[in-house]
């Protein structure tokens, strides 16, 4: 037992409770006993409060005012500080753990007002030296500084992730946020302590599963992302991708952009960029959309990089290829993503493949991000291969729209159903951009296993709406759904 807790006892055996006019401090002094027993968070600072009420008790005992009448005006005063201070505590004693930590904000203020109501209390009545009451704020703050320890080491605590998921599935979505952000910036605290920072990692990451919400601050510069590799695994046009590991726990694709620096106007432009991806995160939950994590700026190249899932099965065309004998390729461009993007007014720009063998759209909305930040013409940054690109954005730089996004799948279904690029006979970028704008549109396969793998006239027919040049004649997303039964 704490000696606090055993010196508030002794006041109680000591003095008694049959002084008139103190009956209710006693009370009140004995309840605050029985709820440090209790309480889950700010331990230390209930603990010097409730010493700090005993001290205050023991000391009116013994005063002796010169005035008439003060005597008693001390011990209503001394009375009601002391009944207040335990009513306060009542508010987050009685509270769980992880409950409790969700309203720190207000245990605090009530800490902080019962601190100095006990102060003002001594101080009007001349009941402490100055030098006790330094003393006093001193422990105060040493106490302060172990309840945030305790609360580093409860929130690091792989143990209690069980009971930290099992309250937030009761929580609203508020309350939720509320811990997430409140472990995130901990993370920036602890990043020195490699111990607690990785089991305050692995207990956000079980959060975030449980809850199915992305992190409060996309912008991910608090040793979110760990182990990237030396070596890019891959590269496109535009960027190096590296593997790495997320909160501990998930494999991540690190997507490096060369062509843009980090600076502050980098991250600014990555802020804006958050609002989209919680929406469609928030619609979608991963189903055909892959999330995007968040961002930072990778520290030895000062260059940015934006953070998602692995696929371990890597690209649509990839696995059609490795799995041509049982895998569905109709499904493998399945429009639904591209719907949920339409809601949004975003374009998709990928497909991968999940563990399970489904798609789900990448990078939505990356080629126009990169062409804002890097000034660079879209067909000639190497953001995105112009063969999947409608004619009107070679027209007007980057005009996507939901017309282009059409035009963009079919070329995907016919990438997919081939195994090979759209206009595959043109050996470079810029020769495919001559021949859209030319008017021409990919020959119709005649490869047998093509037909195979679904390629039949109604699809044909409706691939060639999709590269209407009439961006308004191309089909919808609804009419498309339709059209391929999903």
């Amino acid at each position: 037992m704490d000696a606090r807790i055993d010196f508030a006892r002794s006041v109680l055996l000591g003095v008694g409770a049959s002084i008139p006019g103190l009956r209710g401090a006693f009370q009140a002094l004995d309840g605050l006993i029985t709820l440090c027993e209790q309480v889950q968070v700010r331990r230390n600072q209930t603990l010097e409060l409730c010493a700090r009420c005993a001290d205050l008790l023991n000391t009116v005992v013994k005063y002796q005012p010169s005035p008439a009448g003060t005597l008693e005006a001390a011990y209503d005063e001394v009375a009601s500080c002391i009944t207040k201070v335990w009513q306060r505590a009542q508010n987050w004693a009685q509270r769980s753990r992880a409950g409790s930590l969700l309203h720190l904000k207000e245990i605090q203020e009530n800490i902080e007002q019962s601190k100095v109501a006990i102060e003002d209390c001594f101080r009007k009545f001349e009941l402490a030296t100055a030098a006790a009451t330094s003393k006093w704020q001193s422990e105060f703050a040493e106490d302060v500084r172990k309840d945030n320890e305790e609360k580093i080491a409860y929130l690091s605590g792989i143990r209690n992730a069980q009971e930290m998921t099992n309250e937030m599935s009761m929580r609203g979505q508020e309350d939720r946020k509320r811990l997430m952000e409140m472990m995130q910036e901990l993370l920036r605290e602890v990043r020195s302590r490699e111990q607690q920072h990785n089991g305050l990692s692995q207990n956000l990451y079980e959060i975030q599963v449980t809850t199915s919400l992305l992190l409060p601050d996309p912008h991910l510069h608090s040793g979110e992302i760990t182990d990237i590799e030396t070596r890019a695994v891959m590269g496109t046009g535009a960027m190096d991708i590296y593997r790495g590991k997320y909160l501990q726990r998930e494999k991540v694709a690190i997507k490096v952009v060369r062509a843009v620096e980090g600076n502050e106007d980098t991250l600014r432009r990555f802020k804006r960029e958050v609002g989209i991806w919680q929406k469609v995160w928030d619609i979608d939950k991963g189903q055909y959309i892959l999330p995007f994590y968040g961002f930072s700026v990778e520290e030895d190249m000062m260059r940015p990089y934006m953070v998602s899932p692995w696929q371990e099965n890597g690209t649509a065309l990839a696995y059609v290829k490795q799995n041509d004998a049982h895998v569905n390729h109709r499904q493998m461009a399945s429009a639904r993503g591209i719907r949920v993007l339409h809601c949004l007014m975003d374009p998709p720009e990928n497909i991968l493949i999940n563990a399970e063998g489904n798609p789900r759209i990448a990078d939505f909305g990356l080629s126009k991000l990169l062409k804002d930040m890097s000034k660079v013409p879209l067909t000639q940054s190497g953001a995105v291969d112009a063969r999947w690109l409608a004619p009107e954005v070679y027209d007007n730089e980057g005009g996507f729209s939901l017309s282009s996004d059409i035009w963009s799948f079919g070329m995907t279904v016919l990438e997919l159903l081939t195994h090979d690029r759209p206009f595959s006979d043109i050996k470079h970028s810029q020769g495919v951009v001559a021949a859209v704008v030319n008017g021409r549109n990919p020959d119709r396969p005649t490869d047998p296993r093509v037909v195979e793998r679904g390629l039949d006239d109604e699809l044909w027919r409706l691939l060639v709406q999709c590269w209407s040049r009439l961006p308004r004649a191309r089909p919808g997303i609804l009419e498309i759904l339709e059209r391929l039964g999903e």
